[in-house]
């Protein structure tokens, strides 16, 4: 099928469920879409699953916290989220069109920064630093393939050096 127009993708992100078109609630319960649309757009059936998941995540730290670790999470972001080039394959099959940038925020990502908080879980969300990057570099190497929509190894690189330099600022300046 031809591209989302931006009424369309206007209207995925901003309308329940049961205001939609047939068409468009396909698309809502499709694929990426259903994390991607706004926490207060969850369906109850999303709800009941997010709240299940947490228990599962609070025991889980719990479990870790045991073991004398502290459980992190990190959010792996959208490549549609990223940059405009993009995951190629992807935005054909999920119908963004190329030029098209979705929300730098998903419902995902507020309800995993809601409930890490909730439960004293790090979070961690490289998107607006991926972003920024993906911006910045021009013509270079995407960060995501074109074909499959996984790191590519610029991606790799992004992510490795996005993480050691956590770990640094987490572990302070040397003696």
């Amino acid at each position: 099928e031809p591209p989302l127009t931006s009424t369309e993708l206007d209207l995925l992100l901003t309308e329940p469920e049961h205001a939609l078109t047939p068409a468009l609630r396909a698309v809502a319960r499709s694929r990426f879409w259903p994390g991607m649309r706004p926490l207060p757009l969850w369906t109850d059936t999303q709800l009941q699953a997010a709240s299940k998941t947490e228990q599962e995540l609070a025991r889980f730290s719990e479990d870790v916290a045991r073991d004398h670790g502290r459980l992190i999470i990190l959010y792996v972001p959208n490549p549609l989220q990223v940059g405009v080039r993009e995951c190629s394959v992807g935005r054909f099959v999920d119908r963004v069109d190329s030029g098209v940038l979705l929300p730098a925020d998903s419902g995902v990502q507020a309800w995993l920064r809601t409930v890490t908080a909730r439960h004293g879980i790090q979070f961690m969300d490289p998107s607006a630093a991926m972003r920024s990057a993906a911006d910045a570099r021009g013509d270079a190497p995407p960060f995501y393939l074109r074909a499959d929509c996984h790191w590519s190894a610029a991606g790799h690189q992004f992510m490795a050096d996005y993480l050691a330099d956590w770990y640094a600022a987490l572990k302070g300046p040397r003696p």
